[in-house]
């Protein structure tokens, strides 16, 4: 015997498509079908019932249908329906026995046939029938789907391996702060693979990826201790959409020499301004140091700060244009050994000083050329060695380049973010080639002692 509500749980969650033309017959089929069904649409003729089919199709699971009605039969609105759909489960109710019918039905893949009037556990049993075959339908359709969906994302993972494995760079993947893959050059650095306590702990780095900051690019570093020394990495973090979800991939940038090459110009750039404080080879005027001191936390684009210069003191740096070809060939001529005079190369420089000297905002650009014109001018390179050679010429290159890149950026085109966007650059250069002459003590250049494997 059917249990009816085991049949219940099988049609609970159905919509059922229902074509009957007799008024009284609908009724009562249709309250038996309320029992069963989440959602009964009811058709008083074949056309009708076409056309409910397709206003509803994607809502409904299975059709019955009387055979015969007005305007258009049951078969032949199973006949238009079955153009489209070849798999949607149909019970026909007729109350003739007729064999044309039925050879009709085959062709039109009929699932059951109930003879008018119905027997109720007969009705029952179709019902179950269809319900169960339905369900067993979504049920390997469903296999399916996951199984291709398992498919889908072992590729995506296999591309997703090779891929990280493809670059040296060491990068990590998570999925919900779980861990779905790493590259071996990420684990031969952090052996730990986690996203909490990843990284040691450093003021000013990140202790794990969870500090992770979309917006401070800045902030994204992190500092490792390796057996070969310090290693600063920087960390960009890439959104990848997969087929199970969303994927976080972290990516390591080594930094190390980059970070090595900011510190020693820090470094340098304080040593400057000790040495120019303490006016070891020129004086500078105590109005100057008092406004440098004034001043000295004041930054301001270029664009603001020109527009409240006077333009005849603009207009003499704009004049210096005239000289930078001669003081680039100046300075190649002695690099390739044409010349040895550093007279010529000085009084660029000093030109270069004298047409800075009225801008207080850069007095420490004005002092760090001006000394660096008097020292070339009284110098014997005699002393230097073949890579400190090198250095020097190279510096000097610098120094003219930062030179004019500095007044091409902040008065001419007035697109730099910040007017001392060049002082580091330029005091480094100026200092190397000083202290290739000179000595300085222990306290003129700070070691950057995380640095030392350098």
């Amino acid at each position: 015997m059917i249990d009816v509500k085991k049949v219940r749980e099988l049609t609970k969650n159905l919509t059922v498509l229902y074509a009957e033309d007799e008024i009284s017959a609908q009724k009562e089929i249709e309250k038996i079908l309320k029992i069963f069904f989440k959602k009964i649409i009811v058709a008083s003729d074949g056309e009708e019932g076409l056309e409910l089919y397709y206003k509803h199709q994607d809502k409904i699971d299975l059709i019955m249908s009387d055979i015969q009605m007005p305007k258009m039969n049951g078969l032949e609105m199973i006949e238009q329906i079955r153009s489209g759909d070849r798999n949607i489960p149909v019970i026909m109710l007729t109350a003739f026995n007729d064999q044309e019918y039925f050879i009709k039905s085959i062709s039109l893949k009929i699932d059951k046939y109930l003879i008018k009037p119905l027997d109720k556990k007969a009705f029952i049993e179709t019902i179950n029938d269809v319900a169960y075959s339905l369900s067993q339908t979504h049920l390997l359709a469903k296999l399916i789907r996951e199984n291709q969906q398992a498919e889908l994302l072992s590729k995506e993972k296999e591309m997703l391996s090779k891929i990280t494995e493809a670059y040296s760079l060491p990068m990590i993947i998570f999925q919900n702060d779980k861990v779905v893959h790493f590259s071996k050059s990420f684990e031969s650095l952090f052996g730990k693979i986690n996203k909490q306590d990843l990284f040691e702990q450093k003021k000013g780095y990140m202790r794990s990826l969870d500090d992770y900051n979309e917006k401070d690019y800045e902030h994204n570093r992190v500092y490792l201790t390796t057996e070969n020394g310090i290693k600063i990495f920087r960390v960009y973090k890439k959104d990848i959409d997969m087929s199970d979800g969303h994927d976080d991939m972290f990516i390591f940038i080594d930094i190390t020499f980059e970070e090595h090459i900011r510190e020693k110009e820090n470094s340098y750039t304080q040593s400057l301004e000790k040495l120019v404080v303490q006016e070891k080879t020129i004086s500078v005027k105590p109005d100057k140091v008092q406004i440098k001191k004034a001043r000295e936390n004041i930054d301001i684009s270029a664009r603001e700060y020109s527009a409240d210069v006077d333009p005849t003191l603009i207009s003499k740096l704009l004049e210096l244009d005239k000289i930078d070809a001669s003081f680039y060939e100046a300075i190649s001529e002695f690099e390739e050994g044409t010349s040895t005079d550093l007279t010529s190369i000085s009084k660029f420089l000093h030109k270069y000083a004298e047409a800075i000297e009225p801008f207080d905002e850069f007095v420490e650009i004005y002092t760090v050329i001006e000394r660096l014109a008097e020292l070339l001018s009284d110098l014997d390179i005699g002393i230097l060695s073949i890579s400190e050679h090198s250095t020097f010429v190279k510096n000097l290159h610098i120094v003219r380049d930062e030179l004019s890149r500095w007044r091409q950026s902040v008065f001419i085109d007035q697109d730099d973010v910040s007017i001392h966007s060049h002082d580091a650059a330029l005091f480094s250069s100026c200092l190397q080639i000083e202290t290739l002459f000179a000595d300085i003590d222990d306290e003129g250049i700070e070691e950057v002692s995380d640095f030392d494997f350098f």
